[in-house]
């Protein structure tokens, strides 16, 4: 594991590693330049595939960036010495490359970097205090307020629904469910349900996927309305949404019907959505190009 000390061309391939609790995978940007050639494998398979290839070469062009909130990531150094970038040496006290952060040096890697991404191409007016949130629905729920000109100011850490849902198996009786595959179309069914006069659940099942149903709808609503207060007494505007996870394109539909009902309330004001498929790889793409821009202006300087 190293640092960019020097002027480097661009590897033959930059490796993106989301060593998260669910679904570990990996990324590969040929050129390490454009998000759009991003393709995708299991960890797993990308061990298999490239471990072999390095051991054939130690001069293998390629690089290797990482999030990690899974685990145990020493494996990857040792069967790819120095190919992987330390990007813990950026964070500095309140800062990453260039973002503020009032947060404690504990925030996730994921959390980090994608704050970062989302910072560094904010779309809000750079000279205004704007801010953004961002959603990660992933095995964790994590709610991030990012400030245009602050960086980071804080955030939250909600259990998703595999957590939520597995709570339940404290209860010797009760079932161990999970939500549907196409659960965007079961949260609106839900939420259709749920609003009418007399519904109430039948079943235990329904009973528990229904609690969770709330349970997510009331983060979302009592956050927004939160920030909306803070908006009104002269804190700064949040008019940007942003989405990502595994489980964040069957929530996002979700989203748009709750903010909708609160904006025809006059409880909030309209936000601007946007969805992010693979925003942790996006992330790490910037960060490498930014870490590489940082040391070529110092090299000709």
């Amino acid at each position: 594991m190293n640092s960019l000390n020097s002027l480097e061309k661009a590897p033959k391939y930059l490796f993106t590693v989301d060593n998260g609790n669910t679904n570990p995978n990996v990324g590969c940007f040929p050129g390490a330049k454009n998000i759009s050639d991003l393709k995708l494998q299991s960890l797993p398979e990308w061990r298999e595939q490239w471990g072999g290839a390095s051991q054939q070469s130690t001069e293998f062009d390629f690089r290797i960036m990482v999030s990690n909130v899974g685990g145990d990531i020493n494996w990857i150094d040792q069967l790819f010495p120095g190919k992987r970038l330390d990007l813990l040496s950026y964070k500095k006290e309140k800062n990453f490359l260039g973002m503020p952060f009032n947060y404690a040096s504990t925030i996730g890697d994921d959390r980090l970097f994608e704050s970062y991404y989302l910072y560094r191409n904010r779309n809000c007016d750079k000279r205004d205090d704007g801010r953004m949130l961002l959603i990660d629905m992933g095995t964790f729920t994590t709610i991030d307020v990012i400030s245009s000109t602050h960086g980071i100011e804080g955030g939250y850490i909600f259990p998703g629904p595999r957590i939520f849902l597995e709570s339940y198996r404290a209860g010797a009786q009760l079932p161990l469910l999970t939500l549907p595959d196409d659960d965007g179309a079961w949260r609106l069914q839900r939420l259709k349900e749920q609003q009418q006069k007399d519904y109430w659940p039948h079943t235990t099942a329904e009973a528990i996927t229904g609690a969770y149903l709330y349970y997510e709808r009331a983060i979302i609503k009592l956050l927004l309305q939160d920030l909306l207060q803070r908006d009104q007494s002269g804190g700064a505007e949040c008019n940007e949404i942003h989405i990502t996870g595994g489980g964040g394109a069957a929530f996002l539909p979700l989203l748009k019907q709750e903010m909708l009902q609160l904006q025809l309330q006059g409880q909030v004001a309209a936000q601007k959505l946007y969805y992010h498929k693979h925003l942790i790889h996006h992330a790490l793409l910037q960060i490498y190009n930014d870490i590489n821009d940082i040391n070529n202006i110092n090299d000709i300087a």
